[in-house]
């Protein structure tokens, strides 16, 4: 039966192959309704059969840029059915939006052994507005169930297209038999085209289009890029990566220069120093930087006495983050001001910072502005200047020979120490004067959690003792943040208690909850009753709380580098007391693994004298990114902490 599915795919293939052009609305065979498996990749919902794309700009005045798709899914499975629900994102400003000029969007099933068509109505067909920036045009494609094949076709008209032509995305979350981009770009629109990703191109073609551009007198010739891939798996997404766009095959366009008709050139890809003017020179970001002084004003009660510049620099960043509440938008600029923003108590990451700049500034410490694209918006280029490749703005404090990356939008985060998600490669750094440089963002903090568990073992099967779990850097952040979503301490511990399940809590104490405090600590009087009893014994497993559930890491093999942002290191240190008439007569054996060039390692072992056992866990990841070639150590290592952790002692008594 595979070579059978097999066969109609290539069939299917080979149709598109046989078109210059795109292919056809409408012509779905029963054979192609008929086939339930893709043979390449047993386990997709679905599949896309063929995909054609084109842009174009456009001669009219009043139309931009042309892109067209055209795309057929067959779905295979219950899980596919979701790409029925048809997504259209629609930029959109204060003066300008795409606008979505066509759409046509069909089912098709097999009915009495006839093709049966299912066209979308106006009534399927609804726009959402998701914030100020996008809106999304929502189709929901009727009668689709396993088996369909459904077909969508649509234009867009894209005035943005001066800085970014259409970016193309070959891979998705599902296979593609075929994928084919046409990109038609006037002579005298000059693009930077890269690609990225591992997949490789079964078509990549250019061509001279005679005056294919003919704005109002002016001709202009045209090149045609053509570009295609055949047999494209499906992009997986696991755990512990940064924005996809970093790995998926895809081809981008970026707008390097404009040659007009009248002779003049306008150069977009500048070189960094004349980016660094516009930066300074830009009304809602440069120049909102002079205007720190009102705001410095607000803030000079909580400065009086301060003389030290580490202890200044820390009361204004205090300030501001206890002053602005963050809307939830990202950006390097401010739309309204930071003055405006300022009076709202309210703010993008653009307001917040560069008020926090802006407020040191005037306070005469030395603050550049630091440009970073978050580990969700992908890696900004750096060959040439791409400023729409950042999405944050942060503070690089410099005190003496120390510097320090300072972000307010977050609460619970001190002084020099990023959001995780900011942490992502290189940040592009502006000073007041002079020229702007690339500067490594390097996490000042690391994942740390150490418990120590001092319990004894009762006769009648019960254990009594103390837990103390303490969290330092991004943990005891993360602890920080979740005290807070509750109304009290109260109800934080009453939700603990759900989480431990077997456990009775008898008294708890936190500390740390300060953000200047090394660590947070939790500390617990407990009773465990739920031991297991089989016959004369019991069994327990030490790993009660923060149990690993299942490996991360299930890929056979991994094309892209395993992103964790900073190191992690975690610990278990048990003591258990017990009784001398029992023993234990089964747990874990000693287990270490070290992944090579001192990567990170994993330990495990216990010592038991025959009334006490101690148990050492120690998981270590002592490098923030691991390479593909490092992926089966890495999956080997959690496999390991895997299997202990599921393994449970058995304490008998002695005959």
């Amino acid at each position: 039966m595979k070579l059978v599915f097999t066969a109609i795919f290539c069939i299917l293939a080979s149709a598109t192959f046989a078109q210059d052009h795109g292919f056809p609305y409408g012509q779905i065979s029963v054979e192609q309704l008929a086939a339930t498996g893709y043979a390449r990749d047993s386990s997709a919902s679905a599949v896309v059969l063929r995909e054609f794309g084109e842009a174009y700009i456009s001669s009219s005045e009043d139309r931009g840029l042309i892109f067209e798709n055209h795309y057929l899914i067959k779905i295979l499975k219950t899980e596919g059915l979701n790409q029925a629900n048809i997504s259209i994102p629609l930029r959109k400003s204060d003066t300008r939006q795409q606008q979505l000029l066509s759409i046509k969007a069909s089912a098709y099933n097999i009915q009495n052994g006839k093709v049966e068509e299912s066209p979308v109505n106006s009534k399927n067909i609804f726009t959402e507005k998701s914030n100020k920036y996008w809106d999304e045009k929502k189709i929901t494609i009727p009668n689709v169930r396993v088996g369909s094949i459904i077909e969508v076709q649509y234009s867009i008209d894209d005035p943005f297209f001066f800085y970014n032509f259409h970016t193309w995305e070959f891979q998705s979350d599902i296979p593609k038999v075929y994928s084919e981009y046409w990109a038609t770009i006037p002579g005298n629109y000059i693009y930077n085209i890269t690609w990225r990703g591992f997949q490789k191109f079964s078509k990549n073609e250019s061509e001279l289009i005679k005056e294919c551009f003919s704005p109002g007198a002016y001709k202009a010739d045209c090149g045609r890029y053509k570009m295609a891939m055949e047999n494209i798996p499906a992009f997986k997404k696991e755990g512990f990566m940064t924005a996809k766009s970093n790995f998926i095959s895809a081809v981008y366009f970026e707008l390097s220069e404009v040659r007009y008709f009248d002779g003049r050139v306008d150069k977009i890809t500048k070189e960094w120093k004349d980016a660094d003017s516009e930066i300074r020179t830009d009304p809602k970001i440069g120049m909102q930087l002079k205007k720190g002084k009102d705001i410095l004003e607000k803030i000079e009660p909580e400065l009086k006495g301060i003389t030290d510049p580490l202890e200044k620099a820390k009361r204004i960043h205090s300030f501001i983050n206890d002053w602005f509440r963050w809307n939830e938008y990202f950006g390097y600029w401010s739309d309204d001001g930071i003055k405006k923003a300022f009076d709202k108590k309210t703010g993008s990451v653009g307001d917040i910072n560069l008020a926090l700049i802006a407020a040191m500034r005037a306070a005469g410490l030395d603050v550049e502005l630091a440009l970073i694209s978050t580990r969700e918006n992908g890696v900004p280029t750096e060959l040439h200047p791409v400023i729409t490749d950042f999405n944050f703005v942060a503070a690089k404090v410099n005190l003496g020979d120390k510097s320090y990356l300072v972000d307010a939008t977050v609460n619970y985060l001190p002084f020099g120490m990023l959001p995780f998600r900011c942490l992502n490669g290189k940040a592009r750094v502006v000073p007041e004067k002079g020229p702007s440089y690339w500067y490594d963002i390097v996490p000042t903090e690391k994942f740390k959690e150490v418990a120590i568990m001092n319990l004894t073992l009762q006769p009648e099967g019960t254990i009594k003792g103390d837990l103390e779990y303490a969290y330092y850097g991004y943990d005891a952040y993360d602890k920080r943040t979740d005290l807070a979503s509750f109304n009290s301490k109260e109800d934080y511990l009453a939700d603990l208690k759900k989480k431990m399940k077997l456990v009775t809590i008898n008294s708890f104490e936190l500390t740390g909850e300060d953000i200047y405090d090394p660590k947070v600590v939790h500390n617990f009087d407990v009773e465990i009753e739920a031991l297991n009893q089989l016959g004369d014994g019991f069994t327990l497993n030490p790993f009660f709380l923060d149990k690993m559930e299942s490996n991360p890491f299930k890929l056979t093999e991994r094309l892209y580098p395993v992103n964790f942002g900073t190191t992690h290191e975690y610990t278990i240190i048990l003591n258990l007391t017990y009784p001398e008439n029992f023993m234990i007569v089964e747990k874990p054996e000693r287990n270490t693994l070290s992944i090579p060039g001192g990567g990170g390692k994993f330990l495990f072992e216990v010592t038991d004298n025959g009334t006490k056992a101690t148990m050492t866990y120690s998981l270590v990841l002592s490098k923030p990114v691991y390479t593909s070639v490092e992926y089966k150590y890495l999956k080997e290592l959690f496999n390991r902490a895997l299997q202990v952790q599921n393994y449970d002692w058995l304490f008998k008594k002695k005959q």
